[in-house]
């Protein structure tokens, strides 16, 4: 069943839904004028599974580097894969070959970008030559040699408009434009502003252009849900288009940004209900009852993009009940839905809750890891995942049961 909460106008106007909007000037923060997109519902068929292995990735963290993961991403050059780690509290950006966890690569940031101030920093690897460091209203490219190739102030950015680089926000490259998402959080109690804020951001590094573009889906348009129910997320697929997810929106949507605009049914089969609105009182009282709020709803989280199988991967999290809030419960249950090619679901597995399912990465053979062992301070640990179809297991580096 289709919830009514996310799909009341599609099903009255021949199941259309909203959002696309054309691009804009950064500086322009007029409301929306969304343009209609097509919907498309399609069975679920369930008949996949993924589950974790026996097989491991430990990448050892120096003496002084800590395991505060900010912002991580895989690459290759010269037909090797390397992972980029940047490391918050010491501030540094730790470059491991992928295959044999050593580690090749450390850059200080402080000793490298004329900033004394470090705030919202964010960090994305493309290649050894071309780093891209996010901080404060400044993006940096540097080399592994620490050299500042160039340097960019985005003086339009307000508080809540911060770009980043997150895992499930991996920018994407066209021609000269850097496209990725952007900071939403303190936006989440004021109904207006959200009307008006667009998500992601566009920076030509050629004229410096800045432009921004794509609304939230209608069901935040009209509905108040709260802090945690903003951090949406996207992939960028093999059509060059952007897949996107919302914390309270069931559907998943497909875009290029132009003209080209579907929603899809992605809603788990575990979600019985309606995701309810938050009260706007609740969201401007405490932090604990905000975060009841959200633990007490069913919710989705990031969306990942398999380049080989040509499949998603978008996260679902079950909310709490009362009497599990109560003995002091603070885990979702949560699942992986699979999805093929064309964003129909076809398939649904629970994962343990010691994998976090916000820190996937799949590599460009098509290898899916997610990080376990948070509490190791040793070492950055992640776990290989595997669709139960598949039967031969190609073990790494480091093989153990996390």
């Amino acid at each position: 069943m289709i919830h009514k909460n996310n799909l009341d106008m599609a099903t009255k106007v021949q199941l259309t839904v909203l959002l696309i909007i054309p691009f804009i000037q950064c500086c322009n923060h007029n409301k929306s004028s969304n343009i209609p997109a097509r919907y498309y519902h399609k069975d679920a068929s369930y008949r996949l599974n993924i589950e974790c292995t026996a097989d491991t990735l430990r990448f050892p963290l120096g003496e002084d580097i800590f395991n505060t993961i900010e912002s991580f991403n895989i690459f290759s050059q010269n037909d090797k894969r390397y992972i980029s780690f940047y490391e918050g509290t010491s501030e540094t950006i730790n470059i491991y070959h992928f295959d044999s966890g050593r580690l090749t690569k450390q850059i200080h940031i402080k000793s490298t970008i004329p900033e004394k101030k470090f705030s919202k920093t964010s960090v994305f690897t493309k290649t050894m030559d071309s780093i891209f460091i996010v901080n404060n209203n400044n993006i940096y490219i540097i080399d592994t040699s620490c050299n500042i190739k160039h340097s960019f102030t985005l003086q339009e950015l307000d508080a809540h408009a911060m770009i980043l680089f997150e895992n499930s926000l991996l920018p994407a490259f066209q021609g000269s434009k850097i496209i990725t998402g952007r900071h939403a959080r303190s936006l989440g109690a004021y109904l207006g502003t959200l009307q008006m804020w667009k998500m992601i951001y566009s920076f030509d590094l050629k004229t410096g252009k800045m432009e921004e573009f794509y609304s939230l889906p209608d069901t935040y348009l009209n509905n108040l849900f709260g802090y945690n129910f903003l951090d949406y997320s996207f992939c960028y697929n093999d059509k060059k288009r952007f897949v996107l997810s919302f914390p309270a929106d069931t559907n998943i949507y497909e875009t290029d940004l132009k003209k080209y605009h579907v929603a899809f049914y992605g809603q788990s089969r575990y979600q019985t209900s309606p995701i309810p609105p938050v009260p706007k009182k609740e969201l401007l009282t405490n932090m604990e009852v905000r975060l009841k709020s959200y633990l007490v709803r069913d919710s989705y989280g990031e969306i990942y993009f398999d380049p080989i199988k040509k499949r998603y991967l978008r996260v679902a999290k079950s909310g709490l009940t009362e009497s599990e809030y109560s003995e002091k419960i603070r885990s979702k249950k949560q699942r992986l839905i699979i999805l093929d090619e064309y964003l129909t679901i076809i398939g649904e597995s629970a994962i343990d809750q010691n994998v976090s399912l916000s820190s996937i990465v799949i590599t460009m053979n098509g290898e899916i890891y997610a990080r376990v062992n948070r509490q190791d301070e040793y070492a950055v640990n992640f776990v290989r995942l595997e669709y139960s179809e598949e039967s031969v297991r190609n073990t790494t580096h480091l093989t153990k049961k996390y």
